[in-house]
């Protein structure tokens, strides 16, 4: 944290204005954090919602065929690139999503 200098006041005013500025500290601080906990959450939500629209596409697909296990890679590959070339969306909260996803892929 940085210092700021005060002009030269009378005690009390630089008291004052010392108070003022650690509670409008506290409040920026505050208001950060509810933001950034705000933006994982809704950063989360899109990340889902894209991970299931694509992942929609391969549910709907059948592999029963020669070859077919071979045409799922290359989707599954597909679906994780497009996801991570994704912009706008939080890297942190993108790879938490991916993880969760593909740990419960194999459950």
């Amino acid at each position: 944290m940085q210092l700021v200098k005060l002009p030269n006041l009378a005690y009390e005013e630089t008291d004052t204005c010392l108070i003022f500025i650690l509670q409008l500290q506290i409040k920026v601080e505050e208001q950060y954090v509810k933001f950034r906990n705000e933006n994982e959450i809704k950063s989360g939500e899109a990340c889902k919602k894209l991970l299931s629209d694509l992942y929609q596409k391969i549910v709907e697909t059948d592999y029963s065929f020669v070859g077919g296990y071979k045409k799922y890679e290359e989707d599954m590959e597909e679906l994780f690139d497009t996801y991570k070339k994704t912009p706008q969306l939080e890297d942190v909260v993108r790879n938490a999503v991916i993880y969760a996803f593909i740990y419960f892929m194999h459950l």
